[in-house]
């Protein structure tokens, strides 16, 4: 009686244990999917200025801006992608 009982218990702990592993994959998954859009936002933002730039001193700050972003968005995609 005692030992069936704890293995219910042990069963509800591991499905209990499961969904909050999946709650955490879903919140991860979230947070990527929200950051790719703000980068991506961001990214068109900065495209847009470059080519209606004209000044090409401007451009080259543009562009290098540009590929800051791009790397940083590649960190933390990678850094947030450990948690899946």
């Amino acid at each position: 009686m005692v030992d069936q009982t704890l293995d219910e218990i042990r069963i509800i702990q591991e499905r209990n244990k499961a969904k909050r592993h999946k709650a955490i994959k879903e919140q991860k998954k979230k947070e990527v999917d929200d950051y790719m859009q703000i980068m991506m936002d961001k990214l068109s933002e900065l495209s847009k200025k470059y080519y209606d730039c004209i000044d090409p001193a401007i451009k080259n700050t543009i562009l290098k801006d540009y590929e800051q972003l791009i790397k940083l968005c590649a960190k933390k995609i990678d850094e947030l992608k450990k948690y899946e």
